[in-house]
């Protein structure tokens, strides 16, 4: 039993799909560069304010800090006494009226005051007074060498016990002495929520400078795209005007070398046919009346060949009588080959300029391929209108090939494909070239084609 090949349809080209020579969508790009720019706005807003956010923080920190600072040498060393370091009650008393009186307050919890052992010597809370839990190494270098420290306090601590039921809270370390010179740890505990409550206002702060800012530079970006979109307009006016001055002039050359060799060397190979012919007759029965006949006849075909060239590269029929008229030139041209070409025009098709062209440069290298490789089988040629799009189809009854194969090497592929790939790819159209061929089954080429 023999295995039959059913062949199928395979893509060959696609035109009209570059996006260099699609036009540019006004409304696409704006929205594009909107897009964009609100993209780079929010990247911004959220970096902005991480580090706005990490900013505040430290700010609101620096703030607590100078704060404690404040009132730790302004307030609570001047009533610092000698005897506090030995536990006076009256030193105490004295301690804790001040403090009482403008430390504690809105936003701070606990004031405690250590000395270098790490004992406190004095607390707000009664209860810690006299108690001795150590010194950490943070604590102990401010105590020893000034300045201030800051940090999140450890309500795990023992010392800390009292103060758990507070929430965080953030402490601050300033060394102050005594009026003899002893050195203490002036410790004043901020209740964490003022600190975060002073962060989100510094944070809001610069929120509101970034947005402002950011606004500001898209309502700038207003009269940018407007230029962006008269220039675009200029340059595709300034296209479309080049592009038809190329085509003129790809027109104009391919009319001055159509009359060339028409008026050229296809008169002077007419009139050598004629003399030719008239030079047979003259010497009849005669072995050069044969080699003048046998002149004779490749003149006139070489005559045939030169004229079918003359279509392929200025149609009059395609310019002045239409797509019609230009396919029968097509086949007429076949014909003087040798090879039969039947076409059949849809008279409800209608299409642009360029996608006459098209079709034209399809069907001609169609056509082309058929007589070249369908070994002289018919080749039947048909334009139809499909419910808003266009095909052309070209067959032929040839031997036929494995497509599939041809396609999927196409550094192999003979020339005149890359033709039709170039025909439809830089077309200028909507189009799509589709090929169905397998041995023995002939082949067949499908334009499509969509204004």
């Amino acid at each position: 039993m023999t295995e039959t090949t059913v062949a199928r349809w395979l893509t060959v080209a696609v035109g009209g799909g570059s996006a260099e020579d699609r036009p540019v969508s006004r409304h696409r790009l704006v929205v594009r560069v909107l897009a964009l720019a609100l993209l780079v706005a929010g990247v911004v807003m959220l970096c902005g304010g991480l580090v706005a956010q990490r900013l505040a923080d430290a700010q609101a920190v620096s703030t607590a800090s100078r704060r404690a600072e404040i009132l730790a040498l302004d307030v609570g060393q001047p009533a610092l006494q000698d005897g506090l370091v030995d536990g006076s009650a009256s030193a105490v008393a004295s301690l804790d009226r001040v403090v009482r009186a403008h430390v504690l307050g809105p936003g701070i919890a606990r004031v405690k005051v250590w000395n270098q052992a790490g004992r406190i010597v004095y607390s707000d809370e009664p209860r810690l007074i006299g108690r001795t839990f150590g010194l950490g190494d943070e604590e102990e270098h401010a105590l020893l060498h000034g300045g201030t420290h800051a940090d999140i306090s450890d309500l795990a601590a023992p010392e800390n016990v009292y103060d758990r039921s507070n929430g965080p809270l953030l402490e601050v370390d300033r060394s102050v002495h005594t009026p003899d010179g002893t050195r203490l740890l002036f410790e004043v505990y901020f209740t964490y929520d003022d600190v975060r409550a002073d962060a989100g206002r510094i944070w809001l702060g610069f929120a509101a400078v970034t947005g402002v800012s950011l606004l500001l530079l898209l309502a700038g970006l207003v009269p940018v795209i407007r230029s962006l979109l008269r220039a675009l307009d200029r340059g595709r006016q300034q296209r479309e005007m080049l592009l038809l001055r190329a085509l003129d002039a790809s027109d104009a050359e391919r009319r001055r070398i159509a009359a060339l060799l028409h008026d050229g060397p296809v008169q002077d190979l007419v009139g050598a046919g004629y003399h030719l012919g008239a030079a047979s007759s003259a010497v009849g029965g005669t072995d050069a009346a044969d080699i003048l006949d046998t002149a004779e006849t490749t003149v006139r075909g070489t005559v045939q060949s030169l004229r079918a060239l003359l279509v392929d590269i200025y149609p009059p029929a395609l310019d002045r009588a239409g797509l019609g008229a230009g396919l029968e030139d097509l086949a007429a041209g076949a014909r003087t080959r040798g090879v039969p070409v039947s076409v059949v025009v849809d008279p409800r098709v209608s299409l642009s300029a360029e996608g006459d062209r098209v079709v034209f440069r399809v069907a001609r290298e169609a056509i082309t391929n058929g007589m070249k490789h369908g070994a002289g089988a018919p080749i039947s040629v048909g334009l139809a209108d499909e419910g808003g799009a266009t095909v052309l189809t070209v067959h032929d009854d040839g031997p036929g090939f494995d497509a599939e194969t041809l396609l999927a090497k196409p550094r192999n592929a003979h020339f005149g494909l890359r033709l039709l790939r170039d025909a439809v790819s830089e077309g200028g159209v909507q189009a799509e070239l589709s090929l169905r061929s397998a041995p023995g089954e002939g082949t067949t080429w499908r334009l499509t084609i969509r204004e």
